[in-house]
């Protein structure tokens, strides 16, 4: 059965609260991860894009602009918050040399769960 941005969360959820640097950084990804596809999803039908516009980078930075670019203070407020959550996770996949803690973990789940929230609320 398919995965949701809901049992990702969940997943990340859990894996922060296991107690090893490994299962952090694991819960960091997972969380920022359920925070981007959510926002891919709602954006995809709550917002359609206009079809003349064109966004540059990847499907990640192409989500951050379509959410500035929702003119309202809310989205732009969603988009930080994403670009933050994207910036730990960043740190948790790629920077093996800087120590990822429970609190870090926690923040990133917390951040998730706030994107999500508020997206729905949209």
């Amino acid at each position: 059965m398919p995965s949701t941005p809901l049992d990702l969360l969940d997943f990340a959820s859990n894996l922060s609260q296991q107690g090893s640097e490994p299962a952090f950084r694991s819960a960091v990804s997972r969380a920022y991860y359920a925070a981007f596809h959510h926002g891919v999803a709602v954006i995809d039908s709550k917002l359609p894009i206009s079809k003349s516009l064109v966004y540059t980078g990847g499907c990640h930075q192409q989500l951050y602009e379509k959410l500035l670019d929702g003119k309202s203070s809310a989205l732009k407020g969603i988009a930080y918050e994403v670009n933050e959550l994207k910036e730990l996770r960043v740190i948790a996949d790629y920077r093996l040399n800087k120590t990822v803690t429970y609190p870090t973990a926690l923040i990133a789940v917390n951040h998730a769960k706030s994107i999500i929230s508020k997206l729905d609320a949209i």
